[in-house]
C-alpha cells in the first residue's frame, strides 16, 4: 500500500484514505465503534456526556462519514488526519 503513495500529495492521500474511511464505516456504527468506545467511556467517567462533548477523533470520522471532506491545513496535520482514517 506504502508503494502507491510514493508520488502522492499528503493532500492526495488523505482524500483517499477519507474515501476508504467511508466505504468501511457508517454513521450508526460510529458510537460503538471499537476505537471511539474508550472515548466515550472517558468522558463518561467525568460526568460529560458523551453525544453532547465528543472526542476529536469521533467528530473527525463523523465528518468524513457525512461526505465532509477534513480541511487541509499543511503537510504535517494532514499526515496526522491520514492515520486518523486509515486506521
Amino acid at each position: 500500500m506504502l508503494i502507491q503513495y510514493v508520488c502522492a500529495t499528503p493532500y492526495d492521500m488523505l482524500r483517499e484514505a477519507e474515501s476508504d474511511l467511508q466505504k468501511r464505516i457508517n454513521m450508526d456504527e460510529i458510537a460503538t465503534h471499537p476505537r471511539l468506545v474508550s472515548w466515550r467511556d472517558a468522558y463518561r467517567s467525568f460526568c460529560a456526556k458523551s453525544s453532547k462533548f465528543r472526542a476529536s477523533i469521533e467528530v473527525m470520522i463523523r465528518r468524513v462519514v457525512s461526505n465532509n471532506k477534513l480541511p487541509p491545513i499543511n503537510a504535517i496535520v494532514d499526515i496526522g488526519n491520514l492515520q486518523l482514517c486509515v486506521k
